[in-house]
This record gives C-alpha cells, structure tokens and sequence, in this order.
C-alpha cells in the first residue's frame, strides 16, 4: 500500500500544474517512503534464515544504495535536463514506485510462511 501511495502522490505532482498541490503530492510521497521500509525489509525472513539472511540484507542495501543513491541521481539529472522541469523525473519515480509495489505484491503471494516464523512473532 506504501509504494501505491507514493507511485499515486509523484504521478499528481506530476502532472498537476499547481505548485500548492504538487507540494502535497510530494509531501504525501515522503510519508510514504517512510512507510515502505518494514514490508521491503519483511520479505527476506520468508526465505532465508541464519547467515544467509545477513547476506540477503547486505545484498538488498548495497542493490538498492547503488541504484538510488548512485545511478538514480544520474537519471534525475539527465530527465530534468533534457526536459526542463521536473514532471517527467515525478513521472519516472512514480512508474519506478508501481514495478516496486507490483513485484512486491508477486513475491508475497508466492512465498508460503515458514512455520518458525510465524511461531517467533506469536512468542
């Protein structure tokens, strides 16, 4: 529901030409983002246990600090100068934020909870 939100919030600050409410749509995209982390981080103690979850975190953070905090800046700056404004970087994010959700929304239903787990949350 998180990444709907902030996919929904970008594509309005995308597209509507009032700066009031694109800085709305934008606000309601950091609350967001705020939101999304525990679902991103709750999907690897389904699938892996021990060590190899350690590795699955450090994987996911290293992917992730890679293509957003290294590659994506290039992209943003490339859109905003070829374009001149800011809707098509909004329209990219947003785009981005929906794959996010939709692969999310795949990978939860395919994977089964594990019986210890769902008996560590209980204890």
């Amino acid at each position: 529901m998180a990444a709907l939100l902030i996919s929904g919030a970008l594509a309005v600050a995308a597209v509507v030409p009032n700066s009031l409410i694109a800085l709305l749509g934008l606000a309601a995209a950091a609350i967001g983002a705020g939101r999304i982390l525990a679902p991103y981080y709750g999907i690897l103690p389904f699938c892996l246990t021990g060590p190899a979850m350690a590795s699955g975190f450090a994987l996911m953070s290293s992917v992730g600090n890679l293509l957003g905090g290294f590659a994506g800046q290039y992209v943003i700056g490339y859109l905003r100068q070829q374009t001149d404004t800011y809707a098509a970087v909004f329209a990219v994010l947003s785009a981005s934020t929906l794959l996010t959700a939709v692969i999310v929304r795949a990978i939860g239903r395919s994977i089964a909870p594990r019986a210890n787990v769902v008996a560590l949350a209980v204890e």
